[in-house]
């Protein structure tokens, strides 16, 4: 069905606009590519390139949160497909085609990732998509304008070598002559206007009325230039029929679980009086279906809705409970938000960085985000140190110009007789009989003394200010220097030794500084938040305390559904799932680590009290 719309939309754009990209081609390379990714076991190469590079790309954005925080200092937020614009940048390709099917992959890997459907929206806003027309278009105007002076010149007298495209134009001899580039690509006549003919016949008459040589080349750049939009706007226009194409044709990306709310509210309406008994039943579903679908960390309305309401409950019924005095389960709720902040896995050896990290094009990346870059920690704490070094150069500057001015004021109201330099320094000679040393000269004194002090007294408590700031910032800057040397290899702690040795010699101000390099390598431990299944744990206990505050007897299917999933857990810990971010795949790695199960056994023990409690009330009842 995909392939006829797309051949219909072609239909009734080429006989406007002519391309020197074939769409349908390059529609058949996009989708053989999502079949070769697809299928698991890629022989595409650059679908190899991708599918290799996906645990770097998760990598870097582990290690890029946990080095240079998760603010990014960019004028907009970054998306996954900033990321993947990485490998686009970094994957040598010389056909076009070829180069714009990759572009077209790369955003219906965002669409998968982001749990989306591939739509215009998503390419148009991709950094490679953009930065594929602007380098096609850079390509198309080069060449087209040369062909164009090429093309006027030689219709008008001022060449005898004929351009590589006829047309029913007689040549003008206007006199002149006009140096042509002669360098065009072949491609370049595929995308000729239809009506360019009609246009050139304008701009020939144009040209012929030149009254002197430097007017004729004149005309001949500026009506290449006005013949130049016309290439433009087919440009625009195959950048929009690219778009369209791409959301028509792509395979789509199917999520049909949203339809499970439906039935909710289905069930709600026609058992409205046993509600308590339907939310029990919806609220074990959600709990089994979270854990099976291990979707939390896609980027989709439906989660974004989901959390925020079951976060904003999960706090308002607690306050709830407080007002009224139910102590126990904002208790358990105070417990379990205290064991979030426990690592639940400890030094995982198989989230270090390894060789595969340094041959991948995120280790730059990285690398650039952490210490190269300008708005890097790194580079932005010496910056810091530096405005604190020249801040207290210029004020020491003013005292000691102010107390080098002190002998120059003592020989003018007769303190001293003289100054002389000798090779031990400088020898004051007094005047012991002036009349500054007198009971006369007690104002004058003070007077003098009084400015001095009043300037050492700013200096000092400025400088001591400035000297407290800027401990700070070399403790600071030194702990992140521990991190970074303790957490990443050997490579990269020597490219970061390099770059930091380079960038405080050119600041000379900041002198006698020595930072702790660590030689132990040390590796990441992860919060429960961190990983799916501490996320999972995470919204299961939300789940199962709104179970405990609704109550009855049903209570025993969430309660049941949290100590199922929780043993499962337990026996599935080496299949460490990280949560690298909202809209990009976790990272999937077998682990040896040690893993605390402190989340696991908090929620079997709060599902065994709960099913305690139910079993009791319901003997109680009998």
């Amino acid at each position: 069905m995909k392939k006829w719309i797309f051949l219909f939309l072609l239909f009734l754009v080429v006989p406007v606009l002519s391309y020197a990209i074939d769409l349908e081609n390059v529609t058949a390379q996009f989708q053989k590519l999502v079949e070769d990714y697809e299928s698991g076991f890629p022989q595409d190469p650059f679908v190899s390139y991708v599918k290799e590079n996906i645990p770097q790309l998760q990598k870097y954005r582990i290690f890029r949160r946990f080095l240079a925080g998760s603010v990014e200092k960019t004028e907009f937020a970054k998306t996954p497909g900033d990321y993947l614009f990485v490998l686009y940048q970094n994957w040598k390709e010389t056909n076009w085609e070829r180069k714009l099917s990759n572009v077209l992959f790369l955003s219906y890997l965002q669409s998968m990732m982001s749990g989306s459907k591939p739509s215009e929206s998503v390419l148009k806003n991709s950094p490679a998509f953009n930065s594929f027309f602007a380098e096609y278009r850079m390509f198309v105007r080069s060449n087209a304008l040369n062909l164009l002076r090429w093309i006027l010149a030689y219709y008008t007298g001022g060449t005898n070598t004929p351009p590589p495209v006829e047309f029913n134009l007689g040549i003008r001899n206007t006199g002149f002559s006009f140096n042509v580039n002669h360098d065009v690509h072949p491609d370049i006549l595929k995308v000729l206007p239809e009506d360019l003919e009609a246009k050139l016949k304008e701009a020939i008459e144009e040209i012929a009325s030149s009254k002197n040589q430097a007017e004729y080349t004149r005309n001949i750049n500026r009506q290449a230039s006005l013949l130049w939009k016309e290439f433009e706007s087919n440009i625009s226009a195959l950048q929009n029929e690219v778009a369209d194409v791409f959301e028509n044709t792509s395979p789509s990306i199917s999520n049909f679980w949203w339809i499970r709310f439906v039935v909710y509210g289905i069930l709600l309406v026609i058992f409205l009086r046993k509600y308590r008994t339907i939310l029990q039943f919806i609220i074990a579903a959600e709990i089994l279906f979270i854990w099976v679908t291990k979707s939390l960390y896609l980027n989709t309305v439906e989660n974004m809705i989901f959390s925020t309401v079951v976060v904003f409950m999960f706090i308002f019924f607690n306050f709830i409970l407080l007002v009224r005095r139910r102590y126990l389960y904002p208790l358990l709720s105070l417990i379990f938000v205290f064991l979030l902040f426990i690592p639940s896995y400890i030094s995982i050896r198989e989230m270090g960085m390894d060789s595969a990290f340094e041959n991948s094009p995120y280790y730059d990346q990285l690398k650039f985000e952490v210490f190269e870059g300008s708005d890097s920690p790194v580079k932005t704490a010496i910056r810091r140190m530096n405005t604190i070094a020249l801040s207290s150069k210029e004020h020491t500057k003013q005292i000691v110009e102010t107390l080098g001015s002190l002998p120059e004021e003592l020989l003018k109201i007769g303190a001293l007789k003289s100054i002389e330099p000798t090779k031990n320094g400088l020898f004051f000679l007094l005047n012991e009989r002036s009349k500054f040393f007198t009971t006369a000269g007690f104002e004058d004194r003070l007077d003098l003394t009084g400015k001095i002090e009043g300037d050492l007294s700013d200096y000092l408590s400025q400088e001591k200010s400035r000297y407290r700031k800027y401990r700070r910032e070399i403790n600071s800057l030194d702990q992140l220097i521990k991190k970074i040397t303790s957490y990443t290899s050997e490579k990269f702690s020597q490219d970061f030794e390099r770059e930091l040795t380079n960038t405080i010699e050119r600041y000379p101000l900041i002198a006698g500084v020595s930072f702790s390099y660590s030689t132990e390598k040390s590796y990441l431990s992860l919060k429960p938040y961190r990983t799916m299944n501490g996320l999972i744990g995470i919204f299961t206990f939300f789940l199962l305390f709104f179970s405990a505050v609704l109550g009855g007897r049903y209570l025993l299917f969430p309660a049941a559904a949290t100590l199922f999933t929780s043993i499962l857990s337990m026996i599935k810990w080496k299949h460490l799932e990280v949560f690298v971010e909202s809209g990009i795949f976790p990272l999937i790695i077998e682990t040896s680590s040690t893993h605390t199960f402190h989340i696991e056994v908090f929620l079997i023990f709060v599902s065994l009290f709960l099913l305690y409690k139910n079993f009791m009330k319901r003997r109680v009842k009998a």
